[in-house]
């Protein structure tokens, strides 16, 4: 799950997200927020970029920067305690 968070962001009737060239798949949202589900990366790791469109426009961000996200290793589960119940 990614939460985008921001102003106004209940506007509008339609709502994408794109993480890089996947699209993160709608779940939710409120005036503050757009949740959505992350995709698998279709480049490995690293950092993409993230755009957001409502009603087919365009959302700017307020930050200087772009908004990013990071694709990360899977976690991996190296000991469970108790090992039995």
């Amino acid at each position: 799950m990614v939460t985008i968070s921001g102003h106004f962001l209940g506007a509008g009737s339609s709502v994408s997200v794109l993480l890089g060239n996947q699209t993160c798949e709608f779940y939710g949202r409120s005036m503050n927020e757009i949740v959505c589900v992350s995709a698998p990366s279709a480049h490995g790791l690293g950092p993409v970029h993230v755009s957001v469109s409502v009603d087919r426009a365009q959302l700017e961000t307020i930050q200087e920067t772009d908004l990013q996200f990071e694709y990360i290793d899977d976690p991996k589960v190296q000991r469970i305690e108790p090992e039995w119940s």
